[in-house]
C-alpha cells in the first residue's frame, strides 16, 4: 500500500516503535494475520516497519472496501534513489495508477507488438 491516507482505518495491534509488528508475522504471514484478525476484527491497521497497511481478513470486508477505495488505496512507494533523479514524474513505472497512467499504459500496449 502506498503511503497515503485511505480514509478511516480499522483498529489494529500496537507494535514496537520502529519495527511495528514486523517480528510477529513470522514465516507464515497468512496464519499470523488470521490470528491477529480474530483479536482485532475483519478490518485492521498494521505497521510493518515504516509502512502502515490495512488488512481486510474476510471476503465480505474486502467486497465492501475495495470497490469504494481501490484507487485511493492502490499505488506503490517510490524508492528514494528514483526520486533523487527527479525524472520519476513521467516514468510509467513510477506513476500513480490513475487516468493518465491508464492512457499511457494503453498506448504502450498497442505499440509493443
Amino acid at each position: 500500500m502506498a503511503n497515503k491516507w485511505c480514509g478511516k482505518l480499522g483498529s489494529g495491534p500496537y507494535g514496537l516503535l520502529l519495527v511495528g509488528k514486523l517480528f510477529d508475522i513470522g514465516p507464515k504471514p497468512h496464519e499470523s494475520l488470521a490470528k491477529l484478525a480474530k483479536k482485532h476484527g475483519p478490518l485492521m491497521t498494521i505497521r510493518l516497519g515504516s509502512v502502515t497497511g490495512v488488512v481486510a481478513s474476510s471476503p465480505a470486508m474486502a467486497r465492501e472496501i475495495l470497490p469504494k477505495n481501490d484507487e485511493a488505496c492502490s499505488g506503490r512507494p517510490i524508492p528514494d534513489a528514483v526520486t533523487a533523479l527527479d525524472k520519476y514524474n513521467h516514468a510509467v513505472l513510477w506513476m500513480p495508477a490513475g487516468a493518465e497512467w491508464r492512457i499511457i499504459r494503453r498506448a504502450l500496449n498497442t505499440h509493443k507488438s
